[in-house]
């Protein structure tokens, strides 16, 4: 049966309802793809976004293949260095981030330049590479699935093994491991002891670099609450006394998305008990003024600057930067750099009046030096390029923070509510509407979805989520009610041809398929014209002769009737013997129901006639007569039964009203009643025979014969 518009709906919520929880699970089960199916979709949308601003007060200087080949091959003697940081001393830098790091000491000569140069300028930030790590030591689950990967190492670890009170995290001291116990461990059981571990020393230098990195940056942020902050258990820290000299220190780390591209970078770390940042955040505290007291870290929120002066500014401003809960900044790449080369700067040296001319390049500005040559490593794919000098990264970041054009990431929470607002959309419109109808709506909301998604993050920076949960959700939920919906239609087309076929003509079937909320399955009031006809003393005759005969008999004459009264649109509803039940204006509405019900009644008395001949012929009987009675009014339409047998008619007075018309009709006759001929009288010819008493009726019946034209 036809299930109604609340049944669908509630459908249509339910298998929507299914498809985001199906999603919803498999993005728990497999989030590496679903992650980088939406940051490759937030990719596009970053190349389609008009550029963004680019802060005047950046400028770099790259270490090119034209300063390799003016000076000569890397690495160069660090009086070099040492001679860039003056000349940008004189051109009115405020601050130099140096994208290079100096790890051990060289040339003696050089090392001394270098070291009192970065001295004397008091604006210099170092910059050195740290190993990321999630976490040191082992949690519980995981130093139990260490062991029972390597069960023969736990007699050598256990008198090593040190349990923090606080987090019940395993802690191996490796310092106090032999050697020979190292190779008895194994490679692959050491290379994870070693990636555990609080920190790594490869020898006392680097014991004591590192230590003076530690003595000589303290950045004294407030962190409010705890978060997944990047571990640092190894550094290649800057040459003994450099880290004195500087005013400042960053990490260049980065840990790349799973496929590869660079769209998040930690802005500051944990290095032991200590916190750091990066290069680019070290320059923009440095340039803006900002103390690490007025520096409040909140993960998976904000990172706020108190308090920080922008050089045309000379008041304080409040600068929020959304972080993740890593305190990882996602990256606003202006689609355009462009880079002083090293060398051509260089040469101002020896020309102060081109100096003074460019002067206006360099003065109050953030200067990042770093490697950009061709032949460098230091390249990686980012949203808008797929070979990106990585160098560029920490003006890209700084261009971020100081524009404060920054991208917000949104919550689960939300993008959860926008696809649950769209699901039920669907499942509101979809019992309103015909299956090519609904997949173009769902087209319609997934296009115009994409569409706000891009504008939201052209305009504001605002990331809501494209692919996962909405455009993965929406399509499984289309398919699941299309599924859903061609599974139960084609059986309610089945159970509605079988029903019908023997009632109605084959292109009336046809319609009552496309619209099959044309029929009143529960019951409905409507005016139709009901038609009655039986043949004269039938009974009589079916005493006389054969089954068989009566049977071809019955089978001649009911298959002419039928065949007019489909011509017509008629309802076939039953046969009683040899009589005939039709009614004309349902299932399918037709405003002339019964102009239709009389012109089937005129020709089935001339058909009637016309096969007189060929009952004579095949059966070797006498011609039958018909009479008809045709009424028209207000009747019940529906199926009407038991829930074993249904079966679609009519009830009510007026359907007796017709039977009683057919019985009071002469042979040959088609009497009608005064309601019938009023919607008739300006298309048929019809005799006014008066009133009539009707059995069942208190009052007379005023009737009429219709003139058949053929006589």
């Amino acid at each position: 049966m036809k299930f109604s518009f609340h049944s669908k709906y509630a459908t249509a919520v339910g298998l929507s309802l299914l498809a985001f929880l199906i999603v919803t699970v498999l993005g728990v089960v497999f989030p590496r793809y679903f992650q980088e199916w939406e940051e490759k979709a937030l990719d596009y949308r970053s190349r389609l976004r008009p550029d963004v601003t680019v802060s005047p007060y950046i400028t770099q200087i790259g270490i090119d293949d034209a300063s390799l080949d003016a000076i000569g091959g890397w690495p160069w003697d660090r009086s070099i260095h040492a001679r860039m940081i003056n000349l940008l001393n004189r051109l009115g830098v405020s601050v130099i981030s140096l994208d290079i790091i100096f790890p051990r000491a060289s040339s003696p000569g050089g090392d001394t330049h270098l070291l009192q140069s970065v001295k004397d300028d008091g604006r210099v930030i170092l910059s050195a590479p740290f190993q990321l790590i999630d976490h040191p030591c082992f949690t519980p689950q995981e130093y139990r699935d260490f062991l029972a990967r390597y069960p023969d190492v736990q007699a050598i670890l256990a008198p090593l093994a040190r349990i923090n009170e606080q987090t019940h995290s395993t802690c191996i001291d490796l310092e106090s491991l032999s050697d020979e116990q190292a190779e008895q461990l194994g490679d692959e059981a050491y290379r994870e002891l070693i990636m555990s571990d609080t920190f790594i020393y490869t020898g006392e230098d680097d014991r004591q670099r590192v230590e003076e990195m530690l003595h000589a940056f303290h950045y004294p942020f407030t962190l409010q609450t705890p978060g997944r902050l990047w571990y640092a258990n190894r550094a290649a820290a800057p040459m003994q006394g450099l880290s004195q000299a500087a005013s400042g220190l960053g990490h260049i780390s980065a840990t790349p998305d799973s496929d590869g591209v660079f769209r998040r970078i930690p802005l500051v770390i944990q290095v032991q008990e200590q916190l750091f940042p990066s290069l680019s955040f070290a320059a923009v505290l440095k340039y803006l003024d900002v103390v690490p007291e007025n520096v409040i870290l909140i993960p998976g929120k904000y990172i706020v600057l108190r308090d920080a002066h922008y050089p045309y500014n000379r008041e304080g401003v409040d600068i929020r930067i959304p972080v993740d809960e890593r305190l990882q900044i996602r990256v606003n790449y202006p689609s355009q750099y462009t880079s002083h080369s090293f060398s051509d700067i260089l040469a101002l040296e020896d020309d102060p009046s081109l100096a003074e001319a460019r002067k206006a390049d360099f003065q109050g500005r953030i200067c990042t030096i770093g490697y950009i040559s061709t032949g460098t490593g230091d390249i990686g794919p980012t949203p808008l390029e797929t070979n990106y000098p990585l160098a560029f990264l920490h003006s890209a970041i700084m261009n971020t923070i100081l524009t404060q054009e920054f991208l917000y990431d949104t919550g689960w929470g939300l993008n959860a509510g926008i696809t649950l607002f769209l699901l039920m959309l669907l499942s509101v419109l979809f019992p309103r509407l015909s299956p090519l109808r609904f997949t173009v709506v769902v087209v319609f909301v997934i296009v115009g979805y994409t569409v706000f998604a891009t504008v939201l993050f052209h305009w504001t920076g605002v990331i809501v989520k494209l692919v996962h949960p909405v455009l993965n959700s929406l399509v499984l939920a289309y398919a699941l009610i299309i599924v859903y919906w061609y599974a139960t239609e084609e059986r309610e087309r089945k159970h509605l041809r079988s029903a019908f076929k023997t009632y109605v003509s084959k292109q009336m079937l046809e319609q009552i398929l496309k619209n099959p909320k044309s029929l009143a399955l529960t019951g409905q009031r409507k005016e139709l014209t009901i038609m009655f006809s039986d043949v004269r003393k039938f009974s009589t005759l079916s005493d006389k002769i054969e089954p068989e005969v009566i049977h071809r008999l019955l089978n001649m004459y009911f298959s002419q009737m039928t065949k007019i009264a489909f011509k017509y649109d008629g309802f076939v509803d039953k046969f009683i013997g040899d009589g005939l039940l039709c009614f004309f204006g349902d299932p399918i509405a037709h405003p002339d129901h019964a102009l239709r019900a009389v012109r089937t009644a005129i020709e089935m008395q001339k058909a009637v006639r016309e096969i007189g001949p060929d009952i004579q012929k095949e059966l070797g009987l006498e011609p039958i007569v018909i009479r008809i009675g045709i009424n028209t009014g207000y009747v019940i339409a529906g199926n009407m039964g038991s829930a074993d047998r249904m079966e679609y008619t009519v009830l009510g007075s007026e359907v007796n009203l017709a039977q009683r018309l057919e019985s009071s009709a002469t042979p040959g006759q088609i009497m009608i009643s005064q309601k019938t001929y009023e919607h008739v009288q300006q298309e048929i010819q019809a005799r006014d025979m008066g009133e009539i008493s009707v059995k069942g009726f208190e009052r007379p019946i005023k009737v009429y014969e219709i003139e058949l034209p053929f006589e």
